[in-house]
């Protein structure tokens, strides 16, 4: 198995990814238990110094398993009688996630590749988009 790349990152992934948006989030009312991940875009650098083409890089906007949570609905993430979520640890705005791709709707939002997807399709919070691929 393929380690996981890690890449140069000449700014915080974060940071990008919300540049892209352009402040275009505030205008978004996401509803019911829908999450708005902004997709990660991949540097075209890794750490080793092996340069991706842009075919790699433009896979990540179809096969793209991690993104950004940017906006919620007011019902992601809350319990009821069939979801249980664990409080100490539930996804927040800002938390990079783990998602199965066939789980989301493609779309764009101004320049950032974004998904959308219901709570239960978040399977992970993870640190590092890096360390998956």
């Amino acid at each position: 198995m393929a380690a996981a790349l890690k890449m140069v990152h000449a700014e915080d992934p974060k940071k990008v990814v919300l540049a892209k948006l352009k402040g275009a989030v505030a205008s978004i009312t996401v509803l019911g238990d829908k999450v708005l991940v902004a997709s990660y875009a991949r540097p075209d650098k890794t750490a080793g110094g092996i340069l991706l083409v842009d075919k790699t890089r433009d896979e990540e906007k179809y096969q793209g398993k991690t993104g950004l949570i940017v906006a919620m609905g007011p019902l992601a993430f809350v319990e009821d009688a069939d979801h249980h979520w664990n409080a100490s640890r539930t996804p927040k705005i800002g938390d990079w996630i783990l998602f199965n791709i066939g789980d989301t709707r493609r779309l764009l939002i101004r320049e950032a590749d974004c998904r959308i997807l219901s709570d239960v399709n978040v399977h992970a919070i993870i640190s590092d988009p890096d360390d998956i691929y």
